[in-house]
């Protein structure tokens, strides 16, 4: 159950007319556009893309890594000059396993809270 929702979370396409739910696509389409005060520019979102996660959950468990991959967003600016698209880099996304679970590591150092904390989750 909860990997096909993490999938549909996902869903791009034909997939997302079939899907229930928000989606990552319509997250940002609901935040976007965005337009300057004097509404001379436009921010617009396009499309995202999900790219290839660098190690398996294995080697990820293995190396006390996070398994993720990393999100592209591509955005599109728009001002009286015209138009111009750029892929920016947002971040990496946690992948689910084919078990249905995350394998995330915590910072080494972040609190005292987490010193007790696992260093990875499953």
């Amino acid at each position: 159950m909860q990997i096909k929702s993490y999938e549909e979370f996902f869903a791009e396409g034909y997939h997302a007319i079939q899907a229930r739910g928000p989606r990552l696509q319509a997250v940002f389409k609901e935040v976007f556009p965005i337009s300057s005060y004097d509404e001379k520019m436009t921010l617009n979102f396009t499309h995202y893309e999900i790219g290839e996660p660098k190690l398996s959950p294995i080697q990820a468990i293995r190396d006390a890594e996070s398994f993720s991959a990393p999100l592209y967003v591509t955005y599109e600016l728009k001002d009286e000059a015209g138009a111009k698209q750029e892929r920016v880099y947002m971040g990496e996304m946690p992948m689910m396993t084919t078990r249905g679970t995350f394998v995330i590591t915590a910072p080494s150092a972040s609190s005292s809270a987490s010193c007790t904390a696992p260093r990875y989750l499953l």
